[in-house]
């Protein structure tokens, strides 16, 4: 497997109109940025809950970010850029953002892909990601990773639909296994997650 490094991230918007004015940023500053060679970046995706997610039913706004790098060092260096990340943190804290402070989780690539070559063309509707954390029973995480990369490989060979199926993994997390799944549309989603060889993993 490849050194593909996920940079997990979970904010809290303490309002609505500063939930809008962080997704404007990430939109076109993470455009701009990751889509030069030089950021290393394999993939993006800032997320907000799908209506039938449980936090969309609280009064808690939740906004997530998965940025994929192609090595440890590529994510360092965005860590340390001063023409997007460094000036986006600053205005994070200046204009008082979040109402309380996020998570943010670095986890490596251990199975699957993770971004078909032809993705959905620019302009196109949004697409729904799955984002999953597994707890496994203890000596279990490399039958569940063994598994899921199975699946995931079923998934790029039979089905179109499915973007992205990358399985994550860290050594701070003994037991847990990040599942990240990125689907064309709605349709695509329900089709998968009712195969019943996905349905085994949760």
């Amino acid at each position: 497997m490849n050194n593909h490094i996920v940079l997990f991230v979970i904010m809290f918007p303490s309002s609505p109109s500063r939930q809008t004015i962080l997704l404007d940023h990430l939109r076109h500053g993470a455009r701009d940025y990751y889509r030069r060679p030089s950021s290393n970046c394999a993939a993006w995706s800032y997320l907000t809950p799908h209506e039938n997610n449980d936090h969309a039913n609280t009064e808690e706004l939740v906004l997530a970010g998965l940025e994929i790098y192609t090595s440890k060092s590529a994510l360092q260096e965005q860590l340390e850029d001063t023409t997007f990340f460094q000036p986006f943190e600053r205005m994070v804290v200046d204009q008082k953002m979040y109402a309380r402070e996020g998570t943010m989780e670095a986890w490596y690539l251990a199975a699957g892909f993770v971004t078909r070559c032809q993705g959905r063309e620019e302009g196109g509707g949004k697409v729904i990601v799955s984002v999953r954390k597994l707890t496994c029973e203890s000596g279990e995480k490399e039958v569940v990773v063994k598994g899921l990369d199975e699946f995931a490989g079923w998934s790029r060979g039979s089905d179109p639909g499915v973007l992205s199926f990358a399985i994550f993994t860290r050594k701070k997390a003994e037991r847990e296994v990040l599942v990240y799944v990125r689907y064309r549309d709605e349709t695509t989603l329900r089709r998968v997650e009712d195969r019943p060889e996905f349905q085994n993993f949760w």
